[in-house]
């Protein structure tokens, strides 16, 4: 009976594990500022990191000083505000779908002199292991799907160490 109660926890424990969103503080340990290594330091940044459906991002910036608007894509070249402005900080915003996503901060000449954001969200992966989804009668398979890798930022991981070592001492106080 404990061994089975010691399996069960193993398993939701990595099932948990494993379908966390990632969060991405913007610009790292910069924050949301104006860049003073230049206009490209948020699209380098974004670079590297790919962004998923259900991910967040997190404006770090001083309230007063910087504020964050999602803008529309012609907004993000002529740098104009756009109707959805946070200006508390810092501000989390959950990626909810698939599609480019631009951002910029609306104080002063911020947004001209590199304080901008464009990123593009995919759709999110589907657990390995995973069935497709069924397809509707008359139409042709999808082609077989990529495994990506995970996001870098997806899950420190001392904190993915620390949730597993907890939940199996929990487990061990049980056998």
């Amino acid at each position: 009976m404990a061994r089975l109660a010691f399996l069960a926890i193993a398993v939701v424990a990595a099932l948990v594990e494993g379908s966390t969103a990632a969060s991405y503080t913007v610009g790292d340990d910069s924050g949301w500022r104006i860049p003073s290594s230049g206009a490209s330091f948020y699209s380098d940044w974004a670079a590297k990191h790919t962004f998923a459906v259900g991910d967040s991002l997190v404006f770090d910036f001083a309230t007063g000083q910087h504020d964050v608007a999602t803008v529309s894509e012609s907004q993000f070249s002529s740098c104009t505000a756009g109707n959805q402005i946070v200006t508390t900080g810092p501000a989390t915003i959950k990626l909810d779908s698939a599609s480019m996503n631009y951002y910029i901060c609306t104080i002063g000449s911020h947004c001209s002199s590199g304080q901008k954001l464009s990123i593009n969200v995919t759709s999110a992966a589907t657990p390995s292991g995973s069935p497709p989804p069924p397809a509707s009668p008359g139409s042709s398979p999808p082609p077989p799907a990529a495994t990506a890798p995970p996001p870098p930022n997806s899950a420190p991981p001392a904190a993915v160490g620390a949730s597993s070592f907890i939940i199996m001492t929990i487990a061990m106080a049980f056998l």
